[in-house]
């Protein structure tokens, strides 16, 4: 354990862990009954809250409270800043065409045999994800699929399978390379506060490999579910 950490009390644990277990059931039920994922992620924060307080008593949880200014020096900025640039490249890639080139590249992938039509799209998606951030991708892709659709004539599957690629390699393709995602930015921050560090060769060696097999894997399961006739009601 790292030295000046409090361990976790047993119970918060336990309840953690099934209320996030709780959380991933909720967003595939919630996405079937078209209702808003953010109501389940809120209300099992808020859940996790008054349990919280209800175990160590309002008086330890005033105690924790740290202060806007506090607050505001611990907040590593570079991320924010970061995040709010990356729209502005997004506006900046769709002026000068690359929407229409990614297009174009997602157009001829999917229609490639067998599950390549599924896996190169998702590959391609993860490529950019992991080296631009998922949260421009997922933005970028989804403009690109939108002006393939113009540009095509593409069936409902294959539009249905470019739509899931898209989620697939901004979801799961990020975790190749540590710029991806957010979150994992904000975890080797805290790891790096906490005296933990984590060289750019030691996590590639993990996540590039976890992330092609989950991006394989995943993209095997939609193959085999479009064969099967699933398609989106476009």
């Amino acid at each position: 354990m790292i030295s000046g950490s409090q361990p976790i009390v047993p119970a918060l644990l336990k309840v953690s862990i099934g209320t996030l277990i709780a959380i991933d059931a909720g967003y595939v039920l919630a996405s079937w009954s078209r209702i808003p994922v953010s109501l389940i992620i809120c209300s099992g924060a808020l859940f996790l809250i008054v349990y919280w307080v209800s175990l160590h008593g309002v008086t330890q949880f005033n105690g924790e409270w740290k202060g806007l200014k506090r607050l505001a020096k611990e907040i590593n900025w570079d991320i924010v800043l970061f995040m709010l640039s990356i729209f502005l490249v997004v506006q900046g890639l769709k002026n000068v065409g690359i929407t229409g080139l990614l297009s174009s590249i997602l157009i001829a992938s999917s229609v490639l045999p067998a599950v390549l039509g599924v896996l190169v799209p998702s590959l391609v998606v993860t490529i950019g994800a992991s080296f631009m951030n998922n949260w421009p991708m997922t933005i970028l892709g989804l403009i690109s699929i939108k002006e393939a659709l113009t540009m095509a004539n593409l069936s409902g599957q294959v539009v249905t399978g470019l739509i899931f690629s898209n989620i697939i390699g901004n979801n799961l393709g990020p975790h190749f390379f540590p710029l991806g995602s957010l979150a994992i930015l904000m975890w080797l921050e805290c790891m790096k506060r906490k005296g933990v560090k984590i060289s750019l060769r030691a996590y590639i060696k993990v996540g590039a490999v976890l992330s092609l097999a989950e991006v394989a894997i995943a993209s095997l399961v939609l193959w085999i579910e479009l064969s099967m006739g699933f398609s989106l009601p476009l």
